[in-house]
């Protein structure tokens, strides 16, 4: 009997190993698609591009959030903090990229640029959030001149 029950739970334990890695989630195909290698054809339109150090913070069949890891740690400096590729069924559907500047101890500024590829639409807004506190502070509603006009004050721009 006892050997009986060893058989049947190792044949369950590696029916479930095994079914685990056929069914795991597979991002290859969607990130690569609209990774790195996707920069050119951001660079036409203007969508800031992947850079090199940047790395798949999140990542599933809807989307990846990536994130520079050199701004991990907090950095003061004002920088590109993160991207957002949203996908539906592989297809392409929106970027968002944040840029970030510490205003002071507590209080820093965001600025958000999405762009939809259905419509060809920028929608760009402005937040500033304070340390400890969501949602956030207060949140502007920016034209893409706008918004490229503060990033530039920070001596950043949107490539």
């Amino acid at each position: 009997m006892k050997q009986r029950f060893s058989v049947a739970f190792t044949i369950i334990i590696l029916g479930t190993v095994i079914g685990f890695f056929i069914n795991r989630p597979r991002f290859k195909k969607d990130t690569n698609d609209f990774g790195r290698s996707f920069n050119n054809e951001r660079q036409k339109i203007g969508v800031p591009k992947i850079e090199e150090n940047w790395f798949a913070h999140n990542s599933d069949s809807t989307g990846t959030t990536r994130m520079n890891k050199s701004h991990l740690l907090e950095t003061k400096a004002p920088h590109h903090f993160a991207k957002s590729v949203e996908l539906s069924k592989g297809q392409l559907i929106s970027e968002e990229d944040s840029y970030n500047k510490f205003l002071n101890d507590s209080v820093d500024c965001r600025i958000f640029y999405e762009y939809s590829y259905g419509t060809k639409q920028w929608h760009c807004k402005m937040s500033t959030h304070h340390y400890g506190s969501y949602p956030p502070s207060e949140v502007v509603e920016l034209t893409l001149i706008q918004a490229d006009s503060i990033i530039n004050s920070w001596g950043l721009t949107r490539e």
